[in-house]
């Protein structure tokens, strides 16, 4: 997402004319979650805050994210929407809280750790790194919080990361299957019960990107509906949602990769680009 960031005073002045989905400041803000409360009441931070149709968000003053609030907006719009025709599910009426700092460390204060991104469905908020280095990944990061809430907690943390990667559609705007067939022909697979019984412990690009292609299988060889059904009931339920065991389904998945080409340079050099760019 290649922002030109709106000037704020700019901002404020569209937002008095715009519609619903076109940001506006927030003299009092609505009651938060715990992790936004205590965020938003944490002296040490400075925030501005806005709001669309769907989201509360809220940026540290003197920061990009500040400087480009409006357009963050309208890009969380877009991708929500995306996210719901995905799921096949109606927008929800409760908005959703967005976060934006400038560093991991600022990220780690709020959520306990420096990641990039972090997702509280519980809480419907996400907390997002937005710097001159990396764009925040909307899309990830809000179907974390759209399916959870919509579809309930998932079966396995490999269909939780694996719908939110698929949910954009690409990697650094490279094919999941053609990936995970060049991670397969370079020796790095990573089979099918690691990723449900260790999914953080295995190589964190080869398995985001084996579930990302995993569940686009479901979806396109089975449809939305049983990999609902899979999300909700995970590998346990494989047998009764698709027919198969789940050493079937890892071997059917793996022949329809085998009809994949992939890429031609090394899996190690695929692997720096998407660690260097990330997937969205």
């Amino acid at each position: 997402m290649n922002r030109k960031r709106l000037p704020l005073l700019l901002f404020v002045l569209l937002a008095l004319t715009a519609c619903q989905r076109s940001p506006v400041r927030l003299d009092a803000p609505a009651d938060h979650p715990p992790t936004v409360r205590a965020a938003l009441s944490d002296a040490s931070f400075s925030w501005i805050s806005a709001e669309t149709a769907r989201f509360h968000l809220h940026a540290l003053t003197d920061t990009q994210s500040a400087e480009g609030l409006g357009e963050l907006g309208e890009a969380a719009e877009k991708a929500y929407q995306r996210n719901l025709e995905l799921l096949g599910e109606a927008p929800d009426p409760s908005r959703i809280e967005l976060l934006f700092v400038p560093t991991r460390e600022a990220m780690a204060r709020i959520v306990g750790r420096p990641s990039n991104g972090y997702a509280l469905p519980d809480e419907r908020a996400v907390v997002y790194v937005d710097s001159e280095h990396r764009e925040p990944a909307l899309q990830h990061e809000l179907m974390h919080v759209v399916s959870w809430q919509r579809w309930g907690r998932p079966g396995g943390y490999w269909l939780s990361e694996g719908l939110a990667t698929y949910s954009v559609g690409a990697c650094a705007g490279m094919d999941f299957d053609r990936l995970v067939a060049a991670l397969r022909r370079d020796g790095h697979y990573v089979p099918l019960a690691t990723l449900r019984t260790a999914f953080f412990e295995a190589d964190d690009v080869a398995a985001y990107l084996e579930s990302a292609s995993l569940v686009g299988y479901l979806f396109n060889q089975y449809g939305r509906d049983a990999a609902r059904q899979m999300w909700q009931q995970g590998l346990r339920g494989v047998e009764a949602v698709l027919g198969r065991s789940a050493e079937r389904l890892e071997a059917d998945w793996l022949a329809h990769l085998d009809t994949v080409t992939p890429y031609a340079e090394p899996w190690a050099r695929l692997r720096t680009t998407i660690t260097t760019e990330g997937c969205e």
